[in-house]
């Protein structure tokens, strides 16, 4: 799992994020349970430009985890800059 809020990747990996005020944090406990292996990774915004645009698409009360099996055009192009 990447984020560019390194804040909300430490406090998910050190405290209880049943109680955490923190929407973000508590969406991450809820991916962790869902999937058995997985690993916080920082990564600046400007690394991550897919997830930057999705992110931006959402409203704030677009609350549910949502899986992209087959990106449009323009993520898979982001992909690819992400990846070069």
């Amino acid at each position: 799992m990447e984020s560019d809020c390194l804040i909300a990747i430490e406090l998910t990996k050190k405290s209880n994020v049943n109680i955490s005020s923190s929407t973000l944090i508590r969406k991450f406990s809820e991916v962790t349970r869902y999937i058995q292996m997985f690993n916080f990774q920082y990564v600046l915004r400007k690394g991550n430009m897919a997830t930057d645009s999705l992110a931006k698409t959402c409203t704030s009360d677009d609350v549910e985890l949502k899986i992209i099996d087959f990106p449009n055009f323009h993520v898979r192009k982001l992909l690819l800059e992400d990846k070069i």
